[in-house]
């Protein structure tokens, strides 16, 4: 089985999700890919990131949001959920 260019498998998944995407126009703003220096304003702009992953590993995305204090929903199909867990937990500690 030959491997698809990532281009091409990323316009495959666009387009069969757009009609999905379509019912919620308006709801939401879709960026797609944002050059680096750039993403700090990006982030400031939004009011949350989500990341809906059926499979995800460590995506630096929701680092990087949580980094600019932009708020993360995720589901819990990845290593986040210990990540996020242990920050919270570290936050939530009474520093005297």
């Amino acid at each position: 089985m030959a491997l698809m260019p990532v281009a091409e498998a990323l316009a495959r998944v666009l387009a069969e999700a757009e009609p999905l995407l379509r019912r919620y126009e308006g709801a939401f703003t879709y960026v797609g890919q944002v050059p680096r220096d750039r993403l700090r304003w990006y982030y400031s702009q939004a009011s949350v990131l989500v990341l809906p992953s059926i499979e995800e590993g460590l995506a630096l995305v929701l680092a990087q949001a949580l980094a600019c204090g932009l708020p993360v929903v995720a589901t819990a199909n990845s290593r986040w959920p210990c990540v996020i867990a242990g920050a919270a937990q570290k936050a939530s500690r009474n520093p005297r």
